[in-house]
């Protein structure tokens, strides 16, 4: 029995793109941030612990998401979509993060 050996290229493998890095932050630096630098205000869901909403009152647009850690934190994934429905640039919000610490 004879094995065909067939040629194989494979194209130039790209490096991967790194993915931008969302930090977890602690609730209570973010409100804070995004009160004094992105005029986004936060306030609780009534009836529903550990939820928070963050508001744009120039706009109306909102954002309601969990807290973990009892309250005390927000996720990097809860990070992500605060900042693409208020449409802040990650670079800004890192930047007003490290001034904030």
């Amino acid at each position: 029995m004879q094995r065909w050996k067939l040629k194989f290229e494979s194209p130039l493998e790209e490096q991967p793109q790194e993915q931008p890095r969302y930090p977890e932050v602690a609730l209570s630096i973010a409100v804070r941030l995004f009160k004094d630098r992105f005029f986004v205000l936060c306030e609780n869901v009534f009836g529903r612990p550990y939820y928070v909403r963050f508001k744009k009152l120039e706009t109306g647009q909102s954002v309601q998401g969990f807290a973990h850690n009892k309250g005390t934190m927000l996720s990097p994934i809860f990070i992500k979509q605060i900042l693409e429905r208020f449409e802040i640039p990650l670079a800004d919000f890192l930047e007003a993060l490290q001034e904030k610490r």
